[in-house]
């Protein structure tokens, strides 16, 4: 059962995260760290079928969708592999440790949902249905809103 839409965004001030449930969405973000307000709307920003067409935050219609995973969990998963192979190198079960890691990454890759993404402002958007029009990162277009993000500071949450 896919849980309810949520938008993660990110206090353009301070870089603190807060996450909204769709059906709580404020008119404004008010980031509780240093007070900054930003209007936040969802009106008009939807497809028919419930998919972002642009962002809630900033209204910027330049978006990206990646899988909703942790990077530092897949991190901490090659790490365990690779320990693990190291500690058994010598005997036989070294290899099916590298196996069942891969089985568990594809396995993970098949379970975990996908989010779509802001180039502009790095709000998250999770649990909407995906928007065909929206592809994977593109660094051209990231490129375009680079500018913006190096004077803020900004940068993803698993990167923060």
């Amino acid at each position: 059962m896919p849980s309810e839409p949520r938008v993660s965004l990110m206090c353009q001030a301070c870089f603190r995260w807060r996450d909204y449930r769709l059906s709580a969405l404020p008119p404004e973000h008010a980031c509780e760290k240093c007070g900054l307000k930003a209007p936040v709307s969802a009106e008009g920003r939807r497809t028919e079928v419930g998919a972002v067409k642009m962002c809630f935050a900033c209204g910027c219609g330049h978006l990206y969708v990646e899988k909703d995973f942790s990077r530092a969990v897949g991190c901490l998963v090659i790490l365990v592999a690779a320990a693990l192979f190291l500690v058994f190198s010598q005997s036989q079960g070294a290899l099916f440790i590298l196996l069942g890691a891969a089985v568990v990454d594809a396995v993970v890759y098949w379970l975990v949902g996908r989010r779509t993404i802001c180039y502009r402002c790095l709000a998250e958007h999770r649990c909407f249905p995906l928007n065909p029009e929206h592809g994977a990162y593109e660094l051209g277009v990231a490129s375009r809103f680079s500018n913006d993000a190096q004077k803020k500071g900004g940068q993803p949450r698993d990167q923060a």
